[in-house]
């Protein structure tokens, strides 16, 4: 999982990923440790996800285009 740091500090070392994260530069970590960080929701988000489809509820599907997953929206 992708995440980006959006807090308050040119950029934060992350102990776990064994990285720094600067501020606005997406880094790759596990998909636990990555929506943990996003519970910070002041500080982290997911990178890569549209901002119209953050925070929604959504499941992963196959796409009709073969195999890949890609974000299937519940309403």
């Amino acid at each position: 999982m992708k995440v980006q740091y959006i807090g308050m500090f040119e950029g934060v070392f992350v102990p776990e990923a064994n990285t720094t994260a600067h501020k606005g530069m997406p880094i790759e970590v596990t998909d636990d440790l990555g929506a943990r960080l996003c519970e910070q929701h002041e500080n982290w988000r997911p990178s890569g996800v549209p901002a119209s489809l953050r925070g929604r509820a959504g499941r992963q599907g196959p796409s009709a285009a073969g195999g890949d997953t890609e974000a299937v929206l519940e309403e």
